[in-house]
């Protein structure tokens, strides 16, 4: 009768190690997840995860999983991920409220958390909501304020700005963007209306304000500036002397002439003028001068014993 086949033996301690590892499949050390603090961006929050093994070594066909501590606030879309250069599978984020929650990546025996924090716009505030320009080249910084679905005030949140002239015609104002406002500058005369938004979504242009976006209207005036004051006599107190004018500047090779006037009830006498810097500027016995050389020279007036100053700058 012929012997049953003997088995054949596995072999050494690794050929079986290698037979399990091919199984079961790499074996994954750890997750790398960045960021590890997420903040809700409008323009899109992702999460980019990087699985390696005991090594360090890129795992790029491991299967992550994910897991939302709520999914009211936010949870990871599985489907679409998209991997890097570096092997890292990027995610996309799904937000929904305001508010916090972990979310959890899981790969073999691995997990990771990642902290996100969704701070969604409701309504923005602006201070003042009508602005008077007294002039082209006028300025005023509006105050805005964007606050959640809880009424909390964010800090950093989106903020937009159009600017809109009167039935259609171009805007007579522009609106800059500082940090926590508006600067609002006239450029023409003229009305128009200053929007600002916020939300989860920028303002078209040219279009309807998509879904998500808030805003508050601004009316905005350019009026004439007032016109100036002519300014008050200068008055002249009494048992005094005065030089007019008191300052002066001058181009070199140009001249000009002062005057005096006295207090009320001062005898009237002969004024003797004399230029304390004779080589930039001179003055004759009558209060012409006559510009020399670029400088500073004081000159002054003497009636009496009063005594009068005036300043002139030669360029």
């Amino acid at each position: 009768m012929p012997r049953a086949p003997r088995p054949r033996r596995l072999g050494s301690l690794p050929w079986l190690v290698g037979l399990a590892l091919v199984a079961c499949g790499p074996r994954v050390g750890r997750l790398d997840v960045e960021p590890e603090l997420v903040v809700f961006d409008p323009a899109g929050t992702t999460l980019a995860v990087t699985v390696r093994d005991d090594r360090g070594n890129v795992l790029p066909n491991v299967a992550v999983r994910w897991h939302s501590s709520d999914a009211r606030v936010a949870e990871v879309d599985e489907t679409g991920a998209q991997r890097r250069a570096d092997g890292a599978m990027v995610y996309r984020v799904q937000v929904g409220d305001s508010g916090l929650a972990w979310l959890t990546a899981k790969a073999g025996t691995q997990i990771a958390d990642v902290r996100i924090r969704v701070a969604i716009p409701k309504s923005v505030e602006v201070t003042p909501l009508a602005v008077k320009l007294p002039g082209v080249g006028q300025s005023l910084r509006l105050q805005v304020l964007v606050r959640d679905e809880h009424a909390q005030a964010l800090s950093g949140a989106p903020v937009w700005v159009r600017s809109l002239g009167a039935g259609g015609a171009p805007p007579v104002f522009t609106a800059e963007l500082t940090d926590g406002g508006v600067q609002v500058t006239a450029l023409a005369l003229g009305h128009g209306a200053l929007m600002v938004y916020s939300g989860t979504a920028a303002p078209l242009d040219g279009g309807a304000d998509p879904k998500g976006s808030f805003w508050t209207p601004v009316a905005v005036d350019v009026v004439p500036a007032a016109p100036l004051a002519p300014p008050p006599p200068a008055r002249v107190p009494e048992a005094s002397l005065v030089i007019l004018p008191s300052a002066l500047t001058l181009k070199v090779g140009r001249g000009a002439e002062l005057k005096v006037r006295l207090g009320e009830g001062l005898p009237k006498g002969r004024v003797a003028w004399k230029s304390l810097a004779p080589k930039i500027l001179s003055v004759s016995p009558k209060g012409k001068l006559k510009a020399k050389k670029r400088g500073r020279a004081e000159v002054t007036a003497t009636v009496g014993r009063l005594i009068a100053r005036a300043l002139v700058t030669v360029k």
